[in-house]
């Protein structure tokens, strides 16, 4: 599944800021939502969307990233206050009065290049911390584990902040993370990107781009297309294999493979159903 955080208005749209990286991402990303949609890969869009109910039980360690005194004096000075009305010179005229990241408002929602690309199959999550994964009582939670989604793709902003916080929590619970390099970014500067990247390559997951994934082939697409399923197994004659260093004069014999079906294995070696995190 491809989770696309946070790319509403409120963080990418000209009028309100300038994310000049969050726009970069904009073209790779078309392209990785039309690879997915050609490989019916489930697209979903986790956004900040918050109401009064929010805001009355929200931590001050949150609400505190949003604080307009502290930002100015950090040399910020662009967020206004969760749940704040936005600044007039910041919104069209028919938005003015809006409240920022408030459910239903038009700073909160999709950014406009992408609503056209949108299907009535995405899945849209809000959420009111910097993680959309920080409770497994979240819809967007229960509705993962309930799907048996294993793998997922992360791209949008920033990549330090909340799709770090959700990327780390998805590892912690268990699933494969991908993060889609050229489809995320960060105003943080300060190689925060750089760093988030080698983190996420070495510890929490895998890190490639768009350019990789639109290129590459299903391989359920390609045992259909084959004649032989078999031949898939033999690369072809352009392909350059390489052996693993150390390993070139190992071999395996055929009483070393054991051969089980997907059903068959228990994640973290745990029988109780009821206590395993995914299935």
């Amino acid at each position: 599944m491809l989770i696309i955080i946070d790319m509403q208005n409120y963080f990418v749209h000209p009028s309100i800021r300038d994310h000049s990286e969050g726009i970069k991402t904009v073209e790779p990303l078309l392209r990785v939502l039309a690879k997915c949609r050609e490989e019916s890969v489930q697209v979903c869009w986790l956004n900040w969307g918050i109401d009064d109910q929010d805001l009355k039980v929200m931590p001050p360690a949150v609400t505190r990233g949003f604080n307009k005194a502290m930002a100015h004096e950090r040399g910020g000075g662009w967020h206004v206050g969760l749940g704040k009305p936005l600044p007039d010179d910041q919104v069209p005229e028919a938005h003015r009065g809006e409240r920022c990241l408030f459910k239903g408002t038009w700073n909160a929602d999709i950014y406009e290049p992408f609503k056209e690309h949108m299907t009535e199959g995405d899945l849209r999550f809000d959420k009111a911390r910097m993680s959309g994964l920080w409770s497994p009582e979240l819809p967007m939670h229960k509705w993962l584990r309930a799907s048996k989604m294993k793998t997922l793709l992360f791209a949008g902003v920033n990549t330090d902040q909340c799709l770090l916080g959700t990327l780390t929590d998805a590892y912690s619970w268990g699933w494969d993370c991908i993060l889609l390099g050229d489809c995320a970014a960060t105003m943080t500067g300060l190689g925060a990107k750089e760093v988030c990247d080698y983190n996420i390559a070495t510890n929490m997951g895998f890190v490639t781009d768009s350019d990789i994934f639109c290129g590459a082939e299903s391989i359920l697409k390609a045992k259909k297309a084959a004649k032989d399923p078999e031949q898939l197994a033999t690369p072809p004659e352009s392909a350059e294999w390489r052996p693993v260093d150390g390993l070139e004069d190992e071999q395996m014999s055929d009483d070393e493979f054991v051969d089980c079906t997907p059903d068959e294995v228990e994640m973290n070696g745990d029988e109780d159903k009821e206590n395993k995190k995914i299935t």
